[in-house]
């Protein structure tokens, strides 16, 4: 770790005190930043910092910790640490309270025990070591045996000595009670995929700056962007901890949201959210899923009340079900008012995968996200495998979030959507659904793509001239057909289905979405 004060010296702060005073929370992002390459860091955390008293108006105070802040940057330390070899995996805690400088873990009147059950909530379970450190955070790779019987000998003193203090829990927490919010709330990793998309990424990522649930920290993965997207949210700073993934090529939905799952399960959580990058979400969001997951302790998929970012008022998502006759999903709530809306926490089909909350536990049973669907009916097939599983879907109505709705697609009508919704509604049915009901969808599918060939009932003319007509009409529709952008990427997707291509589309499926885009200035 680089020194504290060097990291704090590259901060604003707060000109109008003589001293200088410094955001813990916007100190987070710079706290692990810099490490150089050539020298083995120890991770150094710090529950807060005030050294006013030995150097006056010349010191430093961050401002502002918390146990729940503090626990954001333990994570991160341990995210660190957790696969270098044992004679590594050090932590070093700079924390005093010498001379009153508040920088400390022991309990206070303000948050009681909060520090040391931040520590204790992410060390748990985690072989991890910690030591107290006071002036030194810095120290050097040595391979020596003398080292590791250094090391045992203060596992025997320091740590014994500081288990004995993470021991002593309230009383309420032994008797089985509700525990103080440090130690009880559950961890939630937020998935954010990104791809071209820095303006709705920001807004997303801001909004859950407003997020009232602790612990949270976000993935942000980028799907390959051209622009400036990740340089510019790199350059800012959070008020979580932000991990970005740059994945160097589109993945599309699928594969995308699964480089940041695989991420998340590897470093441990107890919940995961993939979130667009063309959502805002409303404050207490997190709070009601975290709550609802623990209401039902049965069910695995939980999915929010999704309404239109342009018509906060009216509902684009309220948990989907399966049409067995149209042989589709259904949204019967789709586009009502939400005072027309039912608020009961009801069981669905499925999620759509726009605002998707889940146990950690399910990728681990299930699997991941099939990539082969890249975009599309992707969470209808995950959620599909999942209530075959045993882990129900339910939609929560009390935590809302608002959506573009298919940036990704320029728009829901777009052939781009057109192709990937042709080729995928059959790709989710034969991985599904039975024979009988996939060799309908197939049938339905092949007739949509062609027009109906009637004949003419006009009255007074021979039945020779009405099939004549009939016959001039039908090749009119197919040229038609043949140059409607729509229809092209519907036939290229079928084709492409019963060729057994998945993945990304075509190249050519894209250049037709761009020339309509165009076309429709879009």
């Amino acid at each position: 770790m680089v020194r504290i004060r060097k990291i704090l010296h590259k901060l604003p702060y707060y000109n109008n005190y003589p001293l200088h005073l410094y955001s813990y929370k916007d100190a987070l992002p710079y706290i692990f930043a810099n490490a150089a390459s050539n020298i083995e860091y120890f991770p150094c955390i710090v529950p807060g910092w005030d050294n006013t008293p030995r150097y006056g108006k010349a010191g430093e105070v961050l401002t502002d910790a918390t146990p729940e802040l503090f626990q954001l940057q333990v994570r991160e330390a341990i995210r660190r640490v957790k696969d270098k070899p044992p004679e590594h995996k050090l932590i070093f805690v700079r924390a005093w309270n010498e001379w009153a400088e508040g920088n400390y873990i022991e309990p206070d009147i303000k948050y009681g025990r909060g520090f040391l059950e931040a520590i204790s909530k992410e060390v748990s379970s985690k072989d991890i070591i910690l030591y107290a450190a006071a002036n030194t955070n810095r120290y050097p790779t040595v391979k020596t045996s003398f080292y590791t019987k250094i090391k045992k000998i203060l596992d025997r003193y320091v740590l014994w000595r500081f288990r004995k203090r993470l021991e002593k829990l309230p009383d309420n927490a032994k008797n089985g009670e509700e525990a103080p919010r440090a130690l009880a709330d559950p961890s939630v990793s937020i998935i954010v995929l990104n791809w071209n998309g820095r303006e709705d990424t920001l807004q997303c990522l801001r909004s859950l700056e407003k997020l009232t649930y602790k612990p949270f920290d976000v993935i942000l993965v980028d799907n390959g962007s051209t622009g400036d997207s990740v340089k510019q949210i790199r350059s800012q700073t959070w008020a979580f901890l932000l991990h970005i993934i740059e994945n160097g090529k589109n993945l599309g939905y699928a594969e995308g949201n699964n480089v940041g799952i695989r991420y998340v399960l590897s470093h441990g959580t107890d919940y995961i959210m993939i979130l667009n990058n063309d959502t805002i979400v409303a404050p207490d969001m997190l709070d009601k899923l975290v709550s609802a997951a623990q209401r039902w302790p049965k069910d695995g998929i939980f999915g929010p009340r999704i309404l239109y970012m342009d018509k906060p008022d009216i509902v684009w998502q309220n948990g989907a079900s399966w049409d067995a006759k149209k042989l589709g999903p259904a949204f019967p709530e789709k586009d009502k008012p939400e005072e027309e809306v039912s608020n009961e926490e009801s069981e669905v089909d499925g999620i759509t995968g726009a605002a998707l909350f889940f146990r950690s536990e399910v990728p681990s049973a299930i699997g991941l996200f099939d990539k082969k669907f890249f975009l599309v009916y992707e969470e209808s097939d995950w959620c599909w495998r999942a209530k075959k599983a045993g882990y129900a879907c339910r939609v929560i109505p009390s935590a809302k979030v608002w959506h573009k709705v298919a940036s990704s697609f320029d728009t829901e009508a777009s052939p781009l959507r057109a192709y990937f919704s042709a080729r995928n509604i059959l790709l989710l049915a034969r991985k599904n659904l039975s024979l009988r009901s996939r060799i309908r969808l197939l049938l339905r599918s092949l007739r949509n793509l062609t027009p109906r060939f009637t004949i003419s009932q006009q009255g007074g003319a021979s039945l020779s001239k009405r099939i004549a007509w009939s016959y001039t009409s039908y090749l009119n529709a197919w040229k038609r057909i043949s140059r409607d952008p729509i229809q092209q990427a519907k036939r290229a997707g079928v084709r492409d289905y019963l060729f057994r291509r998945f993945g990304d589309c075509p190249g050519r499926i894209r250049e037709i979405n761009r020339i309509w885009a165009k076309e429709h200035k879009i």
